[in-house]
This record gives C-alpha cells, sequence and structure tokens, in this order.
C-alpha cells in the first residue's frame, strides 16, 4: 500500500462513518460536531482529526476480543486487537515497502513542483542542475534510511495511543463490558480455615511468566473447569502462594505445564524450574507450552522490540532463535482471548488422553507422559482468526 500516497489523497476509504447507535451513515461534513445527525449519540473517534480507527473498527474489535461479551480480557489483548485489525485496512499496515514507495512518490511530486517553480521563475541554467542533484541525494539519503529503519513486523499502534482511545471511547460511549483492569487476588473465604489449605490437592499446574495472564485465566474461571492451579514464576498471587506451592512440590503426579511469551525471559522458565531446587528440579513432568521463535512468523506485525537484556543461551534454543530473542519478543496477549483458551484446553486434555492411553496398555512410565506441546501452537490468522 502507499501509505503516503493514500494520505495526500486524504484517506477516501475513511470518509464515510457509521453511527453505532442508529446505523446512518456521515460524511465527513454531517459528523464535523462529533455527533450522530440524526440520533445525537457521540462519535469516541475522527481519523480525519489523527485518531487510527473509528468507532466501527474499535466495536469490532471489543466483539472479537471478548467474544460477543462471553469473556473477560486484558487492556493488552484489545490493544493487539485494535492493531490487527488496523493491518487489516487499507493504509493501515506501514510496511518497510510501502513507506519507501511512499517516500518515492512523495519525493517525484517535490521535485516536480520545485522544477516548474525554478523554470518558470530563473529558467534553466546551471544553478538548477546544481539545486535538482543535491536535492535528490538528499531525498536518497532520506529513502535509505526508512528502508532501513521500518520494520514491517513490529506493531505499529502504540500503547500510548490505545490508552488514549480508550478514555475518548468511554466518554462517549461509557466504560468497557468484561475489561479486567485491576489484578485478581485469590481471596479465601473468610469462613475458611487454614486446614482447608492442607487438603488443596491438583494433579495439573499452569505456570505463567507474567500476573496479567493470570489474572485472565482466573477471570475465566479456567481453574475450575480444568481443576488445576494457576500460578505465576514470580509468586502471584501473593495470598498463600509458598504454601501452595510447596503442596504442589509434593504431589509426585503433578503434571506442570509452563506458559510464557516468546521472550528471553519467558523462555527461560522452562529450564529455570527443572534446574532450581526451589521449583522441580530433575522433574520429568514440566511441559512446555508457551511461545517460540518459531511461532513469531505468524504474527508478523505485532512484534514488539526485546527489553532483557540477558542474552546468554538458553538450552536447546538454537543461534537463529537466540538472535530473534535478543531483538523482539512476542506476547501472549498478542492471540485472541477465545483461541488462546482454546489452545490450552486442547492441550490439557490432550496431555490427559495420552496419560489415559498409557495406562489402558499397561505402559504407565515416562515415556507414555511426553508430550510436544509447542509443535503445534500456531497463530496469526489461519489459526487465531
Amino acid at each position: 500500500m502507499l501509505r503516503c500516497a493514500i494520505l495526500l489523497l486524504n484517506n477516501q476509504w475513511a470518509v464515510a462513518m457509521k453511527c453505532l447507535k442508529c446505523g446512518k451513515n456521515h460524511l465527513y461534513r454531517e459528523r464535523s460536531g462529533g455527533k450522530c445527525s440524526a440520533c445525537g449519540q457521540k462519535f469516541a473517534f475522527e481519523p480525519k482529526q489523527g485518531d487510527p480507527y473509528t468507532d466501527t473498527l474499535f466495536s469490532k474489535a471489543l466483539t472479537q476480543v471478548s467474544s460477543n461479551q462471553s469473556l473477560v480480557y486484558l487492556p493488552r489483548q484489545l490493544y493487539y486487537e485494535l492493531a490487527r485489525l488496523r493491518m487489516r485496512k487499507p493504509g493501515g499496515l506501514n510496511s518497510k515497502y510501502g513507506s519507501v514507495v511512499g517516500m518515492a512518490v512523495l519525493g517525484v511530486f517535490l521535485m516536480g513542483f520545485m522544477s516548474i517553480f525554478w523554470l518558470a521563475n530563473f529558467g534553466f541554467s546551471g544553478a538548477f542542475v546544481l539545486v535538482g542533484g543535491i536535492t535528490f541525494a538528499i531525498w536518497s539519503g532520506l529513502t535509505w534510511v526508512v528502508w532501513h529503519r521500518t520494520d514491517p513486523d513490529l506493531i505499529t499502534l502504540t500503547f500510548e495511543a490505545f490508552t488514549a482511545s480508550l478514555i475518548k471511547w468511554g466518554k462517549a460511549h461509557g466504560s468497557l463490558a468484561g475489561k479486567l483492569d485491576k489484578p485478581l487476588m485469590l481471596q479465601t473465604s473468610q469462613t475458611s480455615r487454614e486446614k482447608d489449605l492442607d487438603d488443596y490437592t491438583v494433579e495439573r499446574v499452569i505456570i505463567c511468566d507474567h500476573s496479567q495472564i493470570v489474572d485472565f485465566l482466573l477471570a475465566n474461571n479456567f481453574h475450575i473447569e480444568q481443576k488445576c492451579a494457576v500460578l505465576s514464576i514470580g509468586g502471584y498471587p501473593p495470598q498463600h502462594f509458598e504454601r501452595i506451592k510447596e503442596m504442589l512440590k509434593r504431589n509426585p503426579a503433578l503434571n506442570v505445564f509452563v506458559l510464557h511469551n516468546a521472550s528471553l525471559n519467558g523462555c527461560r522458565i522452562y529450564h529455570q524450574l527443572i534446574t532450581d531446587r526451589n521449583w522441580f528440579p530433575g522433574s520429568e513432568r514440566v511441559f512446555d507450552m508457551g511461545l517460540h521463535p518459531r511461532h513469531a512468523a505468524k504474527f508478523k506485525g505485532l512484534w514488539q522490540h526485546a527489553e532483557a537484556t540477558n542474552t546468554e543461551p538458553i538450552p536447546g534454543y538454537s543461534e537463529a532463535e537466540m538472535k530473534w530473542l535478543s531483538e523482539y519478543k512476542l506476547e501472549l496477549t498478542a492471540i485472541r482471548p477465545e483461541q488462546l483458551l482454546n489452545r490450552l484446553r486442547n492441550v490439557l486434555n490432550g496431555h490427559t488422553r495420552s496419560l489415559a492411553d498409557g495406562y489402558a496398555s499397561g505402559d504407565s512410565g515416562s515415556d507414555s507422559d511426553v508430550m510436544l506441546v509447542s509443535s503445534d501452537f500456531g497463530g496469526g490468522d489461519d489459526d487465531f482468526g
């Protein structure tokens, strides 16, 4: 897409906007007051004034991320959904090729205008050739910089712009139902007794690299549905964390599933859990179902810059994978909530079936307990909509 050319053409795809309340379509001059001319409903966004999306696109993102208001979702999941939808609309993807071609088109336009102005006022001369050559060299240099600094794989929607849009949406349409704003805490009933913790027994635990993913799973009752504990590597939820952790460690039948971002810190967790004496050293029941660099290709346009500074090699990772992790990261919140939950269900249920098949065949050893979780964890439009 010729992004710059599209902007010069005044973004004709965004001329009409639909009122979410009454459905009336408005041209720009009809909505210049920021309200629907038919029902008076306020518009939250105006693309012609710099907003990155319309009310209709934002509403579509809400429907997708909440699965028609049936799921609780994190603000960051909505952020990625908006970024995904922007990539699909004309002029929305700021790609390397689009940027360079746009620069070239703008350069031709400006040099043409300059040439006409110069020739009309000063005529053809050596100065014209000199100035034209200098201008061409400068513009070629700028185009080269754009080519080498534009990364089409990185997300282009800033989280700051997204946060500002939440405020605008709230003023026009009210609060967002289902958005998980504050951290959850596993609160113990006031009538429960301390000894009840000693009866807390599960055969599966999901250990996440971030507390937000723990909140997401708990808020959607995934731990109840799957009869599993959900914790973060950093000690969340904090209430009774250490006691629950010790009880899990004493369970010889415990299966541990690691859920993490494709990041340097996230990809280290599996190795930490099987080597750190404070967790499950030497265990053959720890399984990695997180995101890895091999999954990133299906999420191009949603990558983030890497933040971790510890670039020491991770066991089992190739040099190419370590290079990717040193430059980028891919967050679990880039996956649509419904698809993430379904994928986790498939992994856990598949693991349970593999164990049952092993016991039924009389083979209850460690070989029947091995499952290549990560190999089928896809992403992008094909798998996640």
